[in-house]
Protein backbone atom coordinates (compact mmCIF):
# COMPACT_ATOMS: atom_id res chain seq x y z
CA UNK A 1 0.00 0.00 0.00
CA UNK A 2 2.95 2.68 0.83
CA UNK A 3 5.97 2.56 -1.31
CA UNK A 4 7.64 5.82 0.25
CA UNK A 5 7.55 7.03 3.41
CA UNK A 6 8.09 10.58 4.64
CA UNK A 7 9.22 11.24 8.19
CA UNK A 8 9.49 14.70 9.83
CA UNK A 9 12.42 14.68 12.03
CA UNK A 10 13.40 17.46 14.51
CA UNK A 11 15.41 15.30 17.61
CA UNK A 12 11.56 15.38 20.19
CA UNK A 13 10.66 12.32 21.21
CA UNK A 14 7.37 12.14 19.63
CA UNK A 15 9.58 12.24 16.53
CA UNK A 16 11.47 9.40 17.44
CA UNK A 17 7.96 7.63 18.13
CA UNK A 18 6.95 8.94 14.95
CA UNK A 19 9.91 6.76 13.09
CA UNK A 20 9.59 3.61 14.86
CA UNK A 21 6.32 3.40 13.14
CA UNK A 22 7.46 4.87 10.00
CA UNK A 23 10.10 2.17 10.08
CA UNK A 24 7.50 -0.60 11.43
CA UNK A 25 5.83 0.30 7.62
CA UNK A 26 8.21 0.24 5.82
CA UNK A 27 9.34 -3.25 6.91
CA UNK A 28 5.89 -4.37 6.61
CA UNK A 29 5.34 -2.92 3.34
CA UNK A 30 9.01 -2.81 1.28
CA UNK A 31 8.88 1.04 1.60
CA UNK A 32 11.73 3.11 1.47
CA UNK A 33 11.90 6.10 4.10
CA UNK A 34 13.06 9.68 3.39
CA UNK A 35 13.87 11.42 6.81
CA UNK A 36 13.82 15.24 6.76
CA UNK A 37 14.85 17.76 9.03
CA UNK A 38 14.46 21.09 8.13
CA UNK A 39 16.49 24.23 9.54
CA UNK A 40 14.28 27.00 10.23
CA UNK A 41 15.06 30.67 9.02
CA UNK A 42 16.04 32.62 12.13
CA UNK A 43 12.77 33.25 14.39
CA UNK A 44 12.86 36.74 14.14
CA UNK A 45 14.66 37.15 10.76
CA UNK A 46 11.27 38.44 8.99
CA UNK A 47 10.84 41.11 11.52
CA UNK A 48 13.69 42.88 11.18
CA UNK A 49 13.62 45.95 9.38
CA UNK A 50 9.68 46.36 9.64
CA UNK A 51 9.17 50.13 11.05
CA UNK A 52 7.85 49.53 14.63
CA UNK A 53 8.69 46.25 14.94
CA UNK A 54 11.97 44.71 17.17
CA UNK A 55 15.42 46.43 16.14
CA UNK A 56 18.04 44.84 13.57
CA UNK A 57 19.62 42.24 15.68
CA UNK A 58 22.94 41.12 14.59
CA UNK A 59 23.59 37.58 14.47
CA UNK A 60 26.96 35.84 15.57
CA UNK A 61 28.50 34.26 12.00
CA UNK A 62 29.15 31.02 13.51
CA UNK A 63 25.31 30.33 14.73
CA UNK A 64 24.17 29.37 11.16
CA UNK A 65 27.02 27.03 11.00
CA UNK A 66 26.22 25.49 15.15
CA UNK A 67 22.36 24.96 14.00
CA UNK A 68 23.15 23.06 10.77
CA UNK A 69 25.91 20.91 12.97
CA UNK A 70 23.27 20.25 15.71
CA UNK A 71 20.30 19.69 13.22
CA UNK A 72 22.82 17.75 11.17
CA UNK A 73 23.66 15.47 14.46
CA UNK A 74 20.02 14.93 15.08
CA UNK A 75 18.87 13.92 11.34
CA UNK A 76 21.71 11.29 11.29
CA UNK A 77 21.29 10.49 14.53
CA UNK A 78 17.78 8.76 13.93
CA UNK A 79 19.35 7.72 10.41
CA UNK A 80 21.34 5.33 12.48
CA UNK A 81 18.44 3.56 13.71
CA UNK A 82 17.18 2.75 10.50
CA UNK A 83 17.47 -1.09 10.23
CA UNK A 84 19.64 -1.76 7.30
CA UNK A 85 16.86 -3.92 5.80
CA UNK A 86 15.06 0.06 4.94
CA UNK A 87 15.95 1.67 2.04
CA UNK A 88 16.75 5.59 3.87
CA UNK A 89 17.85 8.59 2.63
CA UNK A 90 18.62 11.61 4.83
CA UNK A 91 18.08 14.91 4.60
CA UNK A 92 18.82 18.46 5.93
CA UNK A 93 16.83 21.35 4.12
CA UNK A 94 16.34 24.86 4.63
CA UNK A 95 13.19 26.27 5.23
CA UNK A 96 9.70 26.33 7.24
CA UNK A 97 9.11 23.06 8.49
CA UNK A 98 5.58 23.16 7.28
CA UNK A 99 6.77 24.04 3.56
CA UNK A 100 9.41 21.52 3.28
CA UNK A 101 7.59 18.81 4.13
CA UNK A 102 4.77 19.61 2.04
CA UNK A 103 7.69 20.17 -1.14
CA UNK A 104 9.32 17.26 -0.58
CA UNK A 105 5.49 15.14 -0.32
CA UNK A 106 5.14 16.24 -3.60
CA UNK A 107 8.50 16.54 -5.50
CA UNK A 108 9.21 13.07 -3.61
CA UNK A 109 5.92 11.58 -4.78
CA UNK A 110 5.77 10.38 -0.89
CA UNK A 111 2.50 8.35 -0.30
CA UNK A 112 2.32 8.65 3.80
CA UNK A 113 4.41 11.04 5.97
CA UNK A 114 4.55 10.30 9.40
CA UNK A 115 5.05 13.04 12.48
CA UNK A 116 5.15 13.50 16.11
CA UNK A 117 2.21 15.36 17.04
CA UNK A 118 4.59 17.75 19.38
CA UNK A 119 7.88 18.93 18.17
CA UNK A 120 10.71 20.78 20.44
CA UNK A 121 8.09 23.51 21.84
CA UNK A 122 4.77 24.20 22.43
CA UNK A 123 5.19 27.87 22.41
CA UNK A 124 6.95 28.00 19.28
CA UNK A 125 4.08 25.75 18.04
CA UNK A 126 1.71 28.61 19.34
CA UNK A 127 3.32 31.08 17.54
CA UNK A 128 4.25 29.77 14.42
CA UNK A 129 1.43 27.23 14.11
CA UNK A 130 1.44 23.62 14.46
CA UNK A 131 2.85 21.46 12.07
CA UNK A 132 0.93 18.50 12.44
CA UNK A 133 -2.44 20.59 12.54
CA UNK A 134 -1.31 22.18 8.84
CA UNK A 135 -0.19 19.34 7.86
CA UNK A 136 -3.25 17.55 8.47
CA UNK A 137 -5.05 20.03 6.42
CA UNK A 138 -2.96 20.71 3.51
CA UNK A 139 -1.00 17.62 2.96
CA UNK A 140 -1.73 15.68 -0.76
CA UNK A 141 -1.14 11.94 1.26
CA UNK A 142 -2.41 10.63 4.09
CA UNK A 143 -0.45 11.30 7.26
CA UNK A 144 0.06 9.32 10.46
CA UNK A 145 0.08 11.79 13.63
CA UNK A 146 1.97 9.81 16.28
CA UNK A 147 1.57 10.46 20.14
CA UNK A 148 3.92 9.22 22.87
CA UNK A 149 2.08 6.90 25.00
CA UNK A 150 1.54 7.05 28.74
CA UNK A 151 3.88 5.10 30.79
Amino acid sequence: MFHKILVGIDGSAHSVAALAHAIDIAQTENASLTLITALQPYPLYGMVGIEGALPAVEFDPGLDAALKADARGVLDAAAATVPADVACEARLVDGRVTDVLLDAIRSGNHDLVAIGSRGRGDITSMVLGSVSHNLIHHSPVPVLLVHLTAR
